[in-house]
C-alpha cells in the first residue's frame, strides 16, 4: 500500500488518532509525552505503509506507554474512540457506508447504555465487564444468525 491509497478520510482519522494520543501524553510527564509523540509518528508511518489493523495496534501500544498515574478517563476515552474510528476507515470508501455507520452507531449506543446502566446498578467494574461481554456476545450471535438467513445457508427457523 502506498501513501496515495490512504485517502482523505484515512488522513483525517489518522491525524485525529495522533492528536488524541498527544492529549493523553500531555497529561503525564516528560516520558509519557515523549512516548506519545514517538508513537504518533510510528502510527503515521505504519498507517501509510501497512493496513489499518497494524496502525490500530501501534496506537494501542502507544496509548499504554503514554499513560500516567492516575489514569485520566477523558483523554483515554478520546484516544480509544479515535483508534476505533480508525478501524472503520476502510468502510468509508465502501458502497455500504451508510448501513455500516448505522450498525456501528446502533451497536455502540446499545453497548454504551447497557454499560452505563450496569455501572449505575452495581457500581462494580467486573460486573459491568461481564454484562458488556454478554451483551456483545448476544448481539454478535444475532447478527451472525441474521447473516446465515440472508445468505440462505439456513432457512428462517
Amino acid at each position: 500500500m502506498s501513501v496515495r491509497d490512504v485517502g482523505l478520510a484515512g488522513w483525517l482519522l489518522t491525524g485525529l488518532a495522533c492528536l488524541a494520543l498527544g492529549v493523553v501524553g500531555i497529561g503525564g510527564g516528560t516520558v509519557e509525552l515523549l512516548a506519545a509523540l514517538t508513537g504518533s509518528v510510528a502510527l503515521l508511518v505504519v498507517r501509510t505503509r501497512l493496513a489499518v489493523p497494524y496502525a490500530f495496534a501501534v496506537g494501542q501500544v502507544t496509548l499504554v506507554a503514554a499513560l500516567a498515574e492516575p489514569i485520566p478517563v477523558g483523554p483515554v476515552v478520546l484516544a480509544e474512540s479515535a483508534l476505533v474510528a480508525l478501524l472503520f476507515e476502510p468502510s468509508v470508501r465502501s458502497p455500504y457506508r451508510r448501513s455500516t455507520a448505522l450498525a456501528v452507531g446502533l451497536f455502540g449506543s446499545i453497548i454504551g447504555l447497557v454499560g452505563w446502566g450496569a455501572l449505575a446498578a452495581w457500581d462494580r467494574l467486573w460486573a459491568v465487564a461481564l454484562v458488556l461481554l454478554g451483551t456483545g456476545g448476544l448481539i454478535a450471535y444475532l447478527l451472525h444468525r441474521y447473516e446465515y438467513v440472508q445468505l440462505e445457508v439456513v432457512h428462517g427457523e
